[in-house]
């Protein structure tokens, strides 16, 4: 299962663990954690997971979805602290792969990073900061991709409403990932691809962000 991988890659990681309460292992919940935890300590829960079916089909089993990082603490700077040291790692120095669980995953951005107002604890004020990355990924045992995780490429030129046709500094793999604005398109039904060209049934927005990962 994906949280209990990310479980064991964040208790390992001494960026993360620096800002944790010891020992890190009592100190990373899933879903909820228990009362009277010491502090800091961090929740993970998964918010927002379309099936494989709705965003990837085939054999893959890739899913599209968004995690959540909640730090909290006894002062509103080292919540912040915590926060920053799990962006700074899921984003920076792990950013994709494989888990020690077998699941596979990529982070591909940040959708909400703030402060939270702070919470009557049971003997004293609770300072909480929310995290949310972006993530694809699929559980132990499904789609690994070549090397353990995911290249970004960008598109060129940018998209300026009338231009239907891009391309990519790399050829296009049948097993590419072609994103818009966070989206997963499906090929044959949103774009046709040919080498490092990819051609879209309908002129991305001058607003929207188009991404190649594989």
């Amino acid at each position: 299962m994906l949280l209990p991988g990310l479980y064991q890659e964040l208790i390992a990681a001494s960026l993360v663990t620096a800002q944790l309460a010891a020992p890190a292992s009592g100190s990373v919940f899933i879903n909820t954690a228990i009362k009277q935890a010491n502090r800091p300590f961090l929740v993970m829960n998964l918010v927002a997971a379309p099936p494989a079916g709705s965003t990837l089909d085939g054999i893959s089993a890739l899913i599209d979805g968004e995690i959540q990082f909640d730090s909290y603490a006894d002062t509103p700077q080292a919540a912040r602290a915590l926060s920053q040291a799990v962006k700074s790692f899921l984003m920076g120095s792990f950013i994709g792969g494989t888990l020690p669980d077998g699941s596979t995953i990529q982070f591909v951005d940040v959708t909400i990073d703030h402060d939270e107002a702070y919470e009557q604890g049971g003997v004293a004020y609770l300072y909480r900061c929310l995290l949310r990355l972006k993530a694809f990924y699929s559980e132990s045992g499904g789609f690994a991709p070549s090397g353990g995780s995911l290249t970004r490429y960008n598109f060129i030129p940018n998209p300026d409403g009338t231009t239907t046709t891009f391309t990519a500094p790399v050829t296009i793999s049948a097993n590419a990932l072609v994103v818009r604005n966070g989206l997963i398109l499906t090929a044959g039904d949103d774009y046709s691809y040919t080498g490092a060209t990819v051609t879209f049934d309908l002129a991305p927005n001058n607003v929207d962000v188009l991404t190649l990962y594989q």
